[in-house]
């Protein structure tokens, strides 16, 4: 974007709205974060193959949910590790002053996979409960045991994650290690039904058990999909900044001497914990040598912000 010399205290590249990140080599525990999240990816896209199989062979709803799921969600995981990568390097080019919105549309198209397939999830539960499918005891105790590995590697990855964790994880790594607890709840509960039906003796109870683990399944799919879009939506639509940051950056312009018009406008995104505050510099400010004060001061008021000026083109 061209527009007018930053003035001073102020780098070309926060005066022209952009952002990036000054490259550097991530540390050893970076690394060991890194590692954690890619091995934890291989072995769960081969579980999903795995899941997927056995659920057709067994026949297993709840199984053949497991794997719909999985599937999204390791999907998910792998956008995030590119997103720790970049992080971990500071490197930032390309992206819009902090998150890159073609990741937050990404992430949005999996959230509202994850609410449809819940959906879809949920009428086949239920629909099994009045038309029952004939289970072979052999194929649900296949489909238990598969849950196992599925439970155990979920055990694994969020165990080691959890160790090297530590208090300088950023808070994608903190988020992923969240979301692989989700996942080894929702394998441990769904573990309970599936070994109940391969023992029950009795068929319909067998079919019943795991409709009731395929509507648990179901149910934990939509919501992590709802809360996903109702934490991604806002900020892909450039959410205005709240009440509380619009009385800061009322009283922050006052202490600088910056008349209210010279600002055009405000936007605001949170990103991995943080806020990232756009303001839209008027072509005729008066005082572009107090911005930089702006930025200081806002940055002081509100914890966690990033302050970004743009400057529109004369």
């Amino acid at each position: 974007m061209d527009g007018p010399p930053a003035p001073a205290g102020l780098s070309p590249l926060a005066a022209t709205g952009g952002a990036s990140g000054t490259s550097r080599q991530p540390t050893a525990e970076e690394r060991a974060r890194e590692s954690i999240i890619l091995k934890a990816f291989a072995a769960d896209m081969v579980l999903c193959v795995v899941i997927l199989v056995n659920s057709l062979v067994s026949g297993s709803l709840t199984l053949f949910a497991e794997f719909i799921r999985g599937t999204l969600m390791t999907l998910l995981d792998l956008v995030t590790y590119v997103i720790l990568r970049r992080i971990h390097r500071g490197r930032f080019t390309g992206y819009d002053y902090g998150t890159g919105k073609l990741e937050q549309l990404f992430g949005a198209l999996i959230a509202a996979s994850l609410v449809l397939a819940g959906m879809w999830i949920f009428t086949g539960a239920v629909e099994s409960f009045f038309t029952y499918t004939v289970h072979s005891p052999w194929g649900l105790a296949l489909a238990a045991i598969t849950n196992a590995l599925n439970l155990t590697l979920n055990f694994v990855a969020w165990f080691a994650m959890r160790l090297t964790a530590g208090e300088g994880a950023s808070p994608v790594f903190a988020a992923q290690l969240h979301a692989r607890f989700v996942k080894l709840l929702a394998s441990a509960s769904i573990q309970v039904t599936l070994t109940l039906s391969a023992l029950a003796l009795d068929n319909v109870v067998a079919s019943w058990l795991d409709a009731i683990g395929a509507i648990f399944v179901a149910f934990v799919t939509i919501r992590a999909g709802a809360g996903m879009l109702q934490q991604i939506m806002p900020d892909l639509l450039d959410k205005a900044a709240p009440v509380d940051v619009a009385e800061a950056l009322r009283r922050a312009l006052a202490e600088a001497g910056i008349p209210a018009e010279d600002i055009g406008g405000t936007r605001s995104r949170t990103s991995g914990g943080r806020l990232f505050l756009e303001l839209a510099v008027a072509p005729g400010c008066r005082v572009p040598d107090r911005l930089p004060r702006l930025g200081v001061l806002l940055e002081g008021a509100l914890p966690r912000t990033t302050v970004v000026f743009c400057f529109a083109p004369r």
